[in-house]
């Protein structure tokens, strides 16, 4: 049965389970009802004006922010505009990413190949938020949410995209174009082609490209985009010959109406719009849907190609109700109308009244009526014999006017929780001995105000993470790739990796850091603080430095962290007691602190069942080995690994000899009451000292050919000659 005419909407099959030749009309259809309705209730309207405000001119009135504009019947008005609309946006923008995030990519287990492959996916975003642009786009994003309601990044897989490799492929007959078989094995044979490899592409949309059903209770509740994309038709009718023609004989179309602010007539353009139709899996469309189409032509489909819909979205708040974002901005376009409208009254009046005018009788015997540029000659009928020349004195503009503009943009800024300090020009209310914590403490709490656009932010910057690591592992192929950004302390994990060693990701976590660090403000507050304690010393002042100017402490953790991983791996060697490995420390560690990350094992109530006992064994060697070297460090050496706290953890165990228990405090029971009943011991007494493995020494140092006496070793350590 034919399906009804689908501008009435009463067809019986879902529009996106229609054939191929039948779907177009039924998105377009789509296409056609979003902007209607985007339109019809103002929503669009309010979003250009944003738009408008943000680029220094208006949609109205066409004037600009960037020059005076005469207006009134003879230009007697001067229209004259402060933008402290885009100022106020663009703090929120440049607040809320200020500081790069720090991101990190959560592994499926905690074994030491689950962590490295994490450790590659981090690379691999790390790679495309600094060398691929991703970091502008996704600043980018934000911007388009504070303006326009809605910023969104889509990304996909471009074939045509990354190095260019040689590749074996079915080998082709040249004329037919029919696939070329070997004569003896009837296999396809196989030739070798340059092409590239693919790579990741990132694009930008707002909420005018993104058409979705705007009856949707809700952004999440949705199961289908559509998105507009401008493409030379010359380059799209090179991808598809057989209608080339066709395509290059379309224009823009009126859609192109609700592009962009400065859309008037592109009749002439080359770019036109091509959709892009992406259908969740949903129990109505269980393979999900992919359409390509431009103009009623449909030029490509299938199966929706990747698990769901990979777009990632930044709305500062949500219109409840509907599937669209609001921005605390367009709340404030009433207000810049009204400092608009006062800028342009003090302004004529202003210079009207700036401009010397003169007072002639039409009696006086003045020849001159115009004495320069700015000084004009007014003539009148004098009252009785009086003739005097004299100046015209205009009226000033009242000092309301002032005031009330300043009560105007201290509004905007109480309305955006975007003040003036956030803004770089402190208002007198702030005051003028206003200290470096004060100015920080007001910038964090304008960065709390900027909450929700916070949170939508981290929210984009997490999905679009994903989807990298997910597509990349889905379209990246079997070849080996090579990181091109690898951390200091991980290098030696990411190297080389497949795209299938991403099935090892779980989750991607994103944290911006405390609000205080995220201005320069709360930085240098911050970096003075820790001087002071002696934390950053004198020798470190590049610490100092780098957390003034981007907000991290990483430089002063990052050994810390290599060594924390260190331990890491070695517990895991320890639990598996693995064959042939020996566990090895140097004088130089901190066995303060990693004797109890080994002692921790044993916590284990696994570790306390029968069959246990090489797994103990090998973790008690492992502590009786830090606590020898730990005896043996020079005192100089515990004060520069872990100052006073580890200098006086030293210091106690050089009061208990090895192999000796400490004396026993008074008034503690004895261990077993003299002539009574022994306690067995315990599994981890019968492991301690008489099965601890033998305490690790220096191998022996040469000997001295004159002397016959041997080199001495390292200071702390016993040589073992």
């Amino acid at each position: 049965m034919a399906n009804p005419d689908p501008k009435s909407g009463n067809s019986r099959v879902y529009f996106a389970a229609e054939l191929d030749k039948d779907i177009v009309p039924r998105l377009e259809r789509k296409v056609k009802d979003y902007y209607d309705f985007v339109a019809g209730n103002g929503h669009a309207e309010k979003v250009m004006k944003s738009l408008a405000y943000n680029a220094g001119g208006t949609i109205d009135s066409g004037h600009v922010t960037w020059r005076l504009n005469r207006g009134g019947e003879d230009g007697e008005i001067l229209y004259n505009f402060e933008n402290h609309y885009r100022s106020i946006g663009q703090s929120q923008v440049n607040l809320t990413c200020a500081q790069r995030p720090a991101i990190d990519v959560i592994a499926k287990n905690s074994d030491k190949q689950a962590i490295a492959r994490a450790a590659v996916a981090k690379g691999l975003i790390d790679f495309y938020l600094t060398e691929a642009g991703l970091e502008a786009l996704l600043k980018a994003g934000v911007e388009r949410g504070v303006f326009a309601t809605e910023g969104f990044i889509f990304t996909d897989w471009d074939t045509k995209a990354g190095e260019v490799k040689g590749r074996l492929v079915p080998a082709k007959d040249p004329q037919s174009g029919e696939p070329v078989t070997d004569p003896m094995s009837g296999e396809p044979q196989l030739e070798t082609v340059q092409m590239p490899i693919g790579d990741l592409r990132f694009r930008l949309y707002d909420m005018m490209d993104v058409v979705r059903d705007p009856l949707t209770p809700s952004y999440v509740q949705r199961t289908w985009v559509i998105l507009r994309n401008w493409e030379n038709k010359f380059d799209l009718a090179a991808k598809y010959p057989e209608i080339g023609e066709k395509i290059i004989s379309l224009s823009a179309g009126v859609e192109t109406e609700l592009r962009t602010l400065f859309d008037s007539n592109r009749d002439g353009s080359d770019l036109i719009p091509v959709w892009e139709f992406y259908h969740e899996k949903t129990p109505a469309c269980p393979n999900g849907r992919y359409v390509k189409f431009c103009k009623g032509i449909w030029l490509e489909g299938g199966p929706l190609p990747y698990n769901k819909i990979p777009i990632a979205r930044c709305a500062p708040s949500e219109l409840i109700g509907t599937p669209f974002g609001y921005s605390s901005m367009l709340d404030l376009l009433g207000a810049q109308e009204t400092v608009n409208g006062l800028d342009t009254s003090m302004t004529t009046n202003q210079l009207g009244r700036g401009i010397g005018n003169m007072l002639v009788p039409r009696t006086a015997n003045v020849t001159v009526e115009q004495f320069g540029s700015s000084m004009n000659a007014i003539k009148y009928d004098p009252d009785g014999q009086n003739s005097e020349i004299k100046a015209l004195t205009m009226p000033p503009t009242p000092p309301e006017f002032f005031q009330y503009k300043k009560d105007k943009i201290t509004a905007m800024e109480t309305i955006s929780g975007i003040g003036s300090v956030a803004r770089g020009t402190p208002s007198p209310e702030v005051g003028a001995d206003a200290s470096g914590s004060k100015l920080a403490l007001l910038d964090a709490k304008a960065i709390q105000q900027n909450d929700g656009l916070e949170k939508t932010h981290v929210q984009m910057i997490r999905d679009v993470a994903l989807n990298i690591v997910r597509i990349f592992r889905d379209f990246g192929g079997s070849e080996k790739r090579l990181l091109k950004i690898v951390g200091k302390y991980n290098s030696y994990m990411v190297r080389e990796f497949l795209p299938s060693d991403l099935d090892e990701v779980e989750n991607v976590s994103v944290d911006l850091g405390n609000p205080v660090t995220r201005q320069i403000s709360g930085r240098m507050a911050l970096a003075d603080r820790l001087a002071e304690l002696g934390l950053i010393k004198p020798e470190n002042l590049s610490y100092y430095i780098t957390l003034i100017k981007e907000g991290t402490l990483d430089p002063m953790i990052q050994g810390q962290q290599a060594a924390q991983l260190r331990v890491e791996e070695e517990n895991e060697n320890l639990l598996e007691a693995k064959p042939g490995w020996q566990h090895r420390a140097l004088i130089t560690d901190e066995h303060w602190v990693e004797i109890p990350k080994h002692l921790e094992l044993l916590d284990n109530p696994d570790l306390r069942k029968p069959g246990a006992e090489p797994v103990q064994q090998a973790v008690l060697a492992a502590v009786q080995e830090h606590m020898q070297l730990f005896r043996a460090m020079p005192p100089e050496l515990v004060m520069l690994r872990g100052g006073a706290n580890a200098f006086a953890i030293w210091q106690q165990m050089q009061m208990v000899p090895a192999g000796e228990q400490p004396q026993q405090q008074p008034g503690t029971p004895p261990a077993s009451a003299k002539g009574g009943n022994k306690v067995k011991p315990s599994m981890q007494d019968s492991t301690a000292p008489e099965s601890m493995a033998a305490a690790p020494t220096q191998p022996a140092m040469p000997k001295n050919p004159q002397t016959g006496q041997r080199t001495p070793g390292p200071r702390g350590v016993v040589d073992g000659a």
